[in-house]
């Protein structure tokens, strides 16, 4: 199994809680993410370009003075191959997770295999 260096996990780290943030705002700005995250403008691009390129999020932005980022509603009502009760399952054990390591697997699960209205709200 490879294992990942210290910046590597600060980075997957970083992007998992970035995505959880959108998923938990209804819309943000680079401002907001910048407060949130402590990051740079350039991060923040680089981590919004992984979300889209890698996980297949639909990101919808808009540079500028009353600018926004958010996940597109596209995106969040998509359906997945789970089941609910599958999906239920997930949400419960990464819910009652403990180890940061794990939740990010877990996450990761869910976002390729569950339909987001289930553990938006729930995050």
């Amino acid at each position: 199994m490879h294992k990942m260096g210290p910046n590597s996990m600060k980075r997957e780290y970083r992007r998992y809680k970035l995505f959880v943030y959108l998923l938990t705002v209804s819309s943000t700005s680079y401002r907001g993410i910048r407060e949130e995250l402590d990051v740079s403008d350039k991060t923040i691009r680089d981590d919004l370009a992984y979300l889209q390129d890698v996980k297949g999020v639909i990101i919808e932005s808009k540079p500028g003075v009353g600018g926004y980022v958010r996940i597109s509603q596209e995106w969040r009502k998509r359906k997945c191959p789970m089941t609910p009760e599958q999906e239920q399952a997930m949400l419960t054990v990464y819910k009652l997770s403990k180890d940061p390591k794990l939740k990010m697997v877990l996450f990761s699960i869910m976002v390729d295999y569950c339909s987001p209205y289930i553990y938006e709200n729930e995050l």
